[in-house]
């Protein structure tokens, strides 16, 4: 924080500066890298249940780091209501479902059996 010119008293503020906004994107755009990195993960799981789970969590986790390099989060609403999660729910459904019944992930089974 301090090399982006900004001090942790900001954290209390009623918005953010511009130096925390910084701070905040390029926390969020980091985060988002390693949220699409992790996107496989998912399938790997063998367990439906569990995969869909993380596959939604996984939606829900890339909509927030998005939400929190556009938005201030001091003075935003950043958090997910229950209508974000109808709206993003099935989109997450989908890419689940793709993901799940492909033929790269069938491969991926067969590559990696003991």
């Amino acid at each position: 924080m301090a090399s982006a010119g900004g001090r942790i008293e900001e954290l209390g503020g009623e918005r953010a500066s511009p130096a925390l906004r910084r701070v905040i994107s390029e926390i969020a755009r980091k985060t988002k890298v390693l949220l699409d990195e992790a996107r496989p993960f998912a399938r790997q799981v063998r367990d439906a249940r569990l995969a869909f789970e993380i596959a939604t969590i996984q939606r829900l986790a890339e909509d927030l780091a998005i939400r929190l390099m556009h938005s201030d989060p001091l003075c935003d609403a950043v958090h997910h209501t229950k209508t974000d999660l109808v709206r993003l729910l099935p989109g997450a459904a989908g890419r689940f479902v793709r993901a799940r019944f492909s033929r790269d992930k069938r491969r991926l089974a067969l590559r990696h059996s003991p």
